[in-house]
């Protein structure tokens, strides 16, 4: 009898895991979507996935197929303290997703994407299962949308030999995304200004967190892409979004209105315009 048991547990074990990989596997498959512009990043560009969000208002202005691949909360920077699956704060980073892309390996993203996962990336299971469907060979621009997060967690700004630091996680996504995407050039947005004390007269530019005020950041991405010949859209002093029009473009001091997302949106579309030309 305890053997017969050991045996109908093993099988049991193999069924489950069977499908486990049957499920996985049938997330991914199928055939494999095109699109003229992916953009990874934070909740400037995430938090917004209606019709009227920025890459819809880009896709209806150039008539682009755009991936809004960006989601809430996440940083540029991963933290390598937390190495293993089950850190799953670990695995919203820009440069762990560009890593599993490089490495074919989506299906690590996935699980952290499970139902505990934090409010604000909700949409992050919905995110990865089109990750999954994406012909990267296809793509003809990549943007990477992200700094505002790095900034407010005081991540340092080094540089790409110092790990853990924003510029070395901005060398190393850059790396993989070009490897998981050869053909597609790569585009760095910086963040754009924000104020989330509305009530004083601190912001961005005057409150340092740790890694300095956020236009160090946007300095560091500025000389990157001048060093590596990276195309660099400045959304902190090129658009419109300044200290003196806060409340006509952003809901909180953080995250664009529909007049915001039409700012970044034009300011994006404008920019690949002029290179394409």
């Amino acid at each position: 009898m305890k053997k017969n048991r050991l045996i109908l547990e093993s099988l049991v074990s193999i069924l489950i895991v069977a499908v486990v990989i049957i499920i996985a596997t049938a997330s991914f498959s199928g055939k494999k979507k095109e699109y003229d512009l992916i953009i990874f990043g934070d909740s400037i560009i995430g938090n917004d996935r209606s019709d009227e969000s920025v890459t819809a208002l880009i896709s209806k202005e150039s008539g682009l197929n755009c991936l809004n691949a960006a989601f809430g909360g996440t940083r540029l920077t991963s933290d390598n303290s937390k190495n293993s699956i089950g850190e799953k704060e670990n695995l919203y980073s820009v440069e762990e997703i560009a890593k599993a892309l490089a490495c074919d390996d989506i299906e690590r993203l996935r699980m952290a994407a499970f139902s505990e996962n934090y409010s604000a990336r909700f949409y992050f299971h919905d995110v990865v299962k089109k990750l999954g469907l994406v012909n990267f060979k296809k793509a003809r621009f990549i943007i990477i949308q992200s700094g505002t997060n790095d900034y407010l967690s005081g991540v340092k700004v080094g540089s790409e030999d110092e790990e853990n630091t924003f510029i070395h996680s901005l060398h190393e996504t850059v790396k993989n995304l070009k490897k998981a995407s050869p053909e597609a050039e790569i585009i760095i947005l910086t963040p754009c200004f924000n104020d989330i004390f509305l009530q004083d007269e601190r912001n961005c530019l005057n409150v340092d967190y740790g890694g300095g005020t956020l236009d160090k950041y946007v300095e560091a991405e500025l000389s990157y892409g001048k060093k590596y010949g990276i195309s660099v859209i400045d959304n902190l002093n090129d658009s419109k979004i300044k200290d003196e029009t806060v409340n006509e473009y952003l809901l909180d001091g953080l995250h664009p209105n529909a007049e915001g997302n039409r700012e970044i949106a034009d300011t994006i579309w404008n920019f690949i315009a002029r290179q394409t030309q």
